[in-house]
């Protein structure tokens, strides 16, 4: 597979592009050794070093550093795990930051790879941003709920503090629990964006939560209202957790909307560099964008280039 490489601002990828050309624009941590998934210390303790400085690094093996997006990060650490298993001289070490973090510890060089699960700020375009598969982003609630669709308007309301009970809804008399996702992550910029709200007018966290928490809070709060990628989602209605999306305008959020564009809020999910990637760098990405991988992106919920 050949990678092409454009010099110059982030590329838009078109969400309808079945097969767009790969552009490398400039613009809970595991360890995957052969196949093996280990416990390591968050790489956030140790911002500035490089991969060589990293603690625990194992003699004779190139490791290669992949932060960010919590989104993206069971697929590419799926993915890790088999280039492992075939390259039993690299290790590759795949951290959940956040897209924001993710794009900044690239930059900085920190990390080899970011994972960023949103368009790219105009202080990150200096990166090289490669395109990998779509993804849409939901509203989600306990499956008790019986609200099951609501509007955009609706939407931006519950964020505004203008709706704060499910019977205004068509629900429960129940105050409606915001769990809002915080402001460097993928998501929240996505759903701002859409619902037209700058983030500096709401409360949001600093510290991201990763998907895993949020399907945790979901599915033990019945009035909770929350934000995920339907990537997520599908993993966790597969793995029977008593949670359901809402359909937004009577549109369900689902593999199919997000194909045919009917689904308003969809992203690219990408891979990003500091420089153009060479060595082994350069061969991970290039087996993530094989069509070997295809059905490994889709089994995460995700449609792939």
């Amino acid at each position: 597979m050949k990678l092409l490489i454009h010099r110059k601002k982030q590329d838009p990828v078109d969400k309808d592009s079945r097969n767009p050309p790969v552009v490398l624009s400039k613009t809970g941590t595991r360890r995957v050794l052969c196949g093996v998934l280990l416990s390591l210390v968050p790489l956030t303790l140790y911002p500035g070093i490089s991969a060589a400085e990293t603690p625990e690094n194992t003699p004779g093996k190139q490791r290669i550093l992949i932060a960010g997006s919590s989104t993206i990060n069971p697929l590419i650490r799926e993915i890790a795990d088999r280039y492992c298993q075939t390259h039993p001289d690299v290790e590759i070490m795949v951290e959940s930051i956040g897209s924001g973090k993710g794009a900044k510890n690239a930059l900085n060089g920190q990390i080899d790879i970011g994972m960023v699960a949103r368009p790219l700020k105009e202080n990150e375009t200096d990166l090289f941003s490669i395109p990998i598969a779509r993804d849409g982003t939901a509203f989600v609630i306990n499956s008790a709920n019986p609200v099951r669709s609501i509007t955009k308007e609706q939407a931006t309301d519950i964020f505004k503090g203008k709706l704060t009970n499910w019977k205004q809804l068509g629900g429960k008399d129940q105050t409606i629990s915001l769990l809002t996702r915080a402001r460097h992550q993928g998501v929240t910029s996505v759903v701002l964006e859409y619902l037209g709200i700058d983030d500096a007018a709401i409360n949001l966290p600093n510290e991201a939560l990763l998907n895993e928490d949020i399907v945790d809070k979901l599915c033990t709060q019945q009035a909770a209202f929350s934000i995920l990628s339907i990537g997520a989602l599908s993993e966790a209605i597969e793995a029977k957790r008593n949670i359901t999306a809402l359909s937004i305008d009577e549109i369900k959020p689902d593999i199919d909307s997000i194909r045919d564009g009917s689904w308003p809020m969809t992203r690219s999910l990408m891979l990003v560099t500091r420089s153009v990637p060479t060595g082994h760098i350069r061969e991970f990405i290039k087996l993530t964008l094989s069509k070997e991988m295809h059905s490994v992106i889709k089994a995460h919920g995700f449609i792939p280039y």
